[in-house]
């Protein structure tokens, strides 16, 4: 399996996971509290994505280290309040600026894009380089 094809298959868990949990929480006849079942799949839904990236991060690209699962927990969390900041500085099309319109306008796809590789890039391993011999 290459990069692209483990990564589509971790983020389309990850969504299915999460839209499972959104919706026996919102839907109309949902328990009136949070279950088990319902809190393990939102956990499972929300780990899967900042724990196996690292992982395919080393498989196929170079070394990570450990931190890089909190690196990209965080910088996936940043995603919704960087877009609902950004619907207020550029608005929509027909100048909405409510945080329907931020994810119509496809701000989320935009952070996320920008803050993984980031994520990835401060988890990122020093690996000592060969040392090559001087000559004259």
């Amino acid at each position: 399996m290459t990069l692209l094809g483990a990564g589509v298959l971790a983020a389309v868990t990850s969504f299915l996971l999460e839209r499972w949990t959104a919706f026996e929480l919102f839907s109309g006849g949902a328990p009136a509290g949070i279950n088990a079942r319902t809190l393990a799949t939102f956990i499972l839904g929300a780990a899967i994505v900042p724990a196996t990236l690292p992982w395919m991060s080393i498989r196929w690209l170079e070394p990570v280290c450990w931190r890089t699962v909190v690196y990209l927990a965080v910088v996936l969390v940043l995603v919704l309040p960087l877009s609902f900041a950004t619907i207020q500085i550029l608005p929509a099309l027909n100048s909405s600026t409510d945080q329907i319109h931020a994810i119509k306008m496809g701000y989320p796809v935009f952070w996320t894009a920008l803050l993984l590789p980031v994520g990835l890039r401060l988890g990122r391993r020093a690996v000592a380089k060969a040392a090559v011999p001087r000559t004259l």
